[in-house]
């Protein structure tokens, strides 16, 4: 583990001194102005920093932030973000080359339409880490709860996200989160359920993750019927994990029910361990135009961020008596590779172990950080590879956020 921790020590400083060094900085953020604050407000943060920079986020509440640098934004818990006639936060046009990371954080949106949480035209990558995005009033009444447009690199960990994520035009991964689709309100105004998931256009990878499309009901313009767990229309998407499902949302009022994944164009990876579950008697999946659903085998990983000092918490799955390895290293664009995509810069690359899966087909590990403050909002991507029958398949990246 000394070698390593040197070795590791070296793949996040290189993303943290990806700017020149000069404008690396950290500032507190801190609404209730205590001892050593820089900033009250975030979004003057957010102003302020140049790349690179990190802003530690001390709890409060802040207002609608929109952010538009390769920053890092790490919150210590009960950081809490309202947006009014806008997101809570939004994300947008990061340049190529720069990278945004947002650990802990809460998104809520006041007001119904358009998304709570907003990624947009981004060409550089953003990371996203126990993300809890979510209507700040019941019912709430928003587009969606995270919207990724026209972004080329983005990842979300550990988050919880209701209203459902949409994305469009986007490469995105999803790993260890929970996706809960909108259901159908019964309020003066049309509004249908939601899927949990929903991509057009878009190419992305989901491991760990459970997610439920939103329910049937009646409204004033009459009965709204359930959604898909997940709605795909002109995407590629890979979908693994042990014990995760896909669930309907509930259709009360209509036979035979709604399907647990809808396919409309585009192709679906599934993995056999996820459980895809329709409401009433509906088929499992449902395809249209020239989409398909393909039963594939894939490992799949996750894992669990901590402080710098700490240690990543790390769970492969995949099949029993495979060879596996983790490898791990600086975040990348999607690169087509084996049965997958890495995420990985390979220059960056390096493997935590080398393994033999057990029945159980779990490998439990943990990679020790070094105790150093510049690597708070480091992002660090992992990934799973494993032998079986003279076959390599890789997982989707589990990119955690040092917090």
């Amino acid at each position: 583990m000394t070698i390593l921790n040197h070795r590791l020590t070296h793949i996040v400083l290189v993303s943290l001194f990806a700017t020149p060094i000069s404008a690396q900085r950290t500032y507190i953020v801190d609404a209730a102005n205590g001892p050593g604050t820089d900033f009250t407000a975030l979004q003057a943060a957010c102003d302020a920093a140049n790349h690179g920079d990190t802003l530690l986020v001390r709890p409060g509440i802040y207002t609608d932030t929109i952010v538009r640098k390769g920053i890092a934004i790490v919150g210590q818990p009960g950081v809490r973000i309202y947006g009014f006639n806008s997101p809570g936060l939004t994300i947008t046009s990061m340049p190529a080359g720069r990278t945004c990371t947002v650990a802990r954080v809460e998104s809520y949106r006041f007001t119904y339409g358009g998304p709570i949480t907003l990624v947009t035209d981004c060409a550089g990558a953003v990371h996203l880490e126990g993300l809890q995005s979510q209507p700040l009033i019941t019912p709430g009444i928003q587009e969606s709860g995270l919207a990724i447009r026209r972004s080329v690199q983005v990842t979300v960990n550990g988050a919880t996200i209701e209203c459902g994520l949409v994305g469009e035009k986007s490469t995105f991964a999803i790993t260890d989160s929970l996706l809960i689709g909108r259901s159908t309100l019964a309020v003066d105004i049309r509004v249908p359920s939601t899927p949990g998931l929903k991509a057009m256009d878009s190419d992305l990878e989901v491991a760990g993750t459970s997610i439920r499309g939103g329910d049937s009901g009646w409204t004033l313009w009459g009965i709204e019927l359930a959604s898909p767990a997940v709605f795909l229309e002109g995407s590629r998407a890979s979908i693994a994990g042990d014990s995760v499902s896909l669930r309907a949302g509930n259709e009360q009022y209509a036979a035979p029910g709604m399907t647990a994944m809808w396919v409309d164009r585009g192709v679906a990876h599934v993995a056999p361990t996820v459980n895809l579950v329709p409401s009433g008697k509906a088929l499992p999946y449902w395809t249209s135009g020239t989409g398909r659903v393909v039963s594939v085998d894939q490992p799949s990983l996750s894992a669990t961020s901590t402080a710098p000092g700490g240690a990543i918490a790390t769970d492969v799955f995949g099949r029993a008596s495979s060879v596996g390895a983790l490898v791990i290293g600086v975040p990348a664009p999607r690169q087509i590779v084996l049965n997958g995509g890495l995420w990985i810069d390979p220059s960056s690359l390096t493997y935590d172990a080398i393994f033999a899966l057990a029945p159980s087909r779990h490998r439990i590990g943990a990679i020790p950080i070094p105790m150093d403050a510049k690597l708070h909002g480091v992002a660090v991507a992992m990934q799973a590879i494993e032998l079986y029958a003279s076959t390599l398949s890789i997982s989707a990246p589990a990119t955690i956020v040092l917090y």
